[in-house]
């Protein structure tokens, strides 16, 4: 990296140098030096700065607004997939307490005892009026 900027500032110091001895030159000759191409050159730096000013910025704002509108829709995928989960979560705890609080009962056979028990339940209520009942 420190060679790099080295070699670079030394460039710009020989270019520099250059361009004062030409300048020197053209004071001391009254002589100006590549005058016919002059105009070309003038009109490549004017589009070469044209480019850099408006073109470039021009493009890299609208590379910006796209990054940031794919952002944004990455941003929603991310918060409704997060949502989702969040709802499937909730579901299983929900799922999770009802089974926890609300055991369900067994349809197997009952045992004798409570078949004896539902026999003599059924006799007394038949045996029995309803008036017979009341507690009075």
């Amino acid at each position: 990296m420190v060679q790099f900027f080295t070699i670079t500032l030394c460039v710009s110091i020989i270019g520099l140098m250059m361009l004062l001895v030409l300048k020197q030159v053209e004071l001391s000759t009254g002589h100006v030096l590549f005058s016919g191409a002059r105009p070309r050159v003038n009109r490549f730096f004017k589009t070469c700065l044209v480019i850099v000013e408006r073109v470039i910025p021009g493009l890299a704002k609208e590379g910006l607004m796209h990054v940031l509108w794919r952002l944004r829709e990455a941003v929603k995928v991310v918060l409704a997939r997060m949502v989702l989960k969040v709802e499937t979560v909730l579901q299983e705890w929900l799922r999770f307490l009802k089974e926890k609080f609300n055991p369900r009962h067994a349809r197997g056979e009952a045992s004798a005892f409570l078949k004896e028990v539902g026999e003599y339940k059924k006799q007394l209520e038949e045996v029995e009026p309803e008036e017979d009942r009341t507690l009075y």
